[in-house]
C-alpha cells in the first residue's frame, strides 16, 4: 500500500472469497484494541466501521519530512508495516478459532485517497457518512447508533474508545 504524506484515504479490505473476518464480539474488539496499538502510532484514524466480511477505515497520513536519525517520527512508510501486523495477528487468531488455513483477508488493502479534501471537505465527510451508515444498508441494524464496531459512537459522544482523532476530524467536516 504505498501512501503520500499529509493526505486523507479510505482504507478498506475484505475477507477471502467474502467469507467472515469477525465471528464475534471479542474479534471485533481485538481487531480495534491491535489498530490502538500499531495504526495510531503512525496515523490519525478519522473514522473506521468493522462489518462481518470487510472493514473501512478513513485515515490521515502524517507530514512527513525525511530524517533517517528521526526513528520514532510518524511517516506513511510505517502504516503499510502497520496493517501487515494488524491483518496477520488477526487472520492468526480467527484462522486457529475457526479451524481455518490460508488467507483470511483478499490481497492487497486498498487505499483510495480522497482527492479534493485540501479545497472540499464534502468528499471526506460523505467517507465518513458511508462508514457509518454501512451497517444499516446492509440490514445488521436500523440505526448506526446500534453498531457498536464504527467510530459513530466516538462522534456522537456515546463511547471513550479513543480510537478516532476526534479533534482532528472535526476541523475537517
Amino acid at each position: 500500500m504505498k501512501l503520500e504524506p499529509n493526505s486523507f484515504y479510505h482504507v478498506f479490505n475484505r475477507g477471502n472469497n467474502k467469507r467472515r473476518i469477525f465471528f464475534n464480539e471479542s474479534n471485533y474488539l481485538s481487531f480495534i484494541d491491535k489498530m490502538k496499538i500499531h495504526l495510531c502510532p503512525v496515523a490519525d484514524v478519522i473514522a473506521y466501521c468493522l462489518m462481518p466480511n470487510h472493514f473501512h477505515l478513513v485515515l490521515k497520513t502524517p507530514f512527513y519530512v525525511p530524517d533517517p536519525g528521526l526513528n520514532t517520527l510518524k511517516s506513511p512508510f510505517k502504516i503499510s508495516h502497520a496493517f501487515k501486523i494488524i491483518l496477520s495477528s488477526h487472520a492468526k487468531r480467527i484462522n486457529n478459532q475457526e479451524g481455518f488455513t490460508g488467507s483470511l483477508f483478499q490481497q492487497n488493502t486498498k487505499a483510495k485517497v480522497l482527492h479534493d479534501w485540501t479545497n472540499n471537505f464534502d468528499y471526506l465527510e460523505m467517507c465518513i457518512h458511508y462508514l457509518h451508515n454501512n451497517p444499516v444498508k446492509a440490514g445488521l441494524v436500523t440505526s448506526p447508533v446500534h453498531w457498536p464496531y464504527s467510530s459513530y459512537l466516538e462522534y456522537n459522544g456515546l463511547s471513550t474508545s479513543k480510537l478516532v482523532n476526534i479533534d482532528l476530524a472535526k476541523t475537517c467536516i
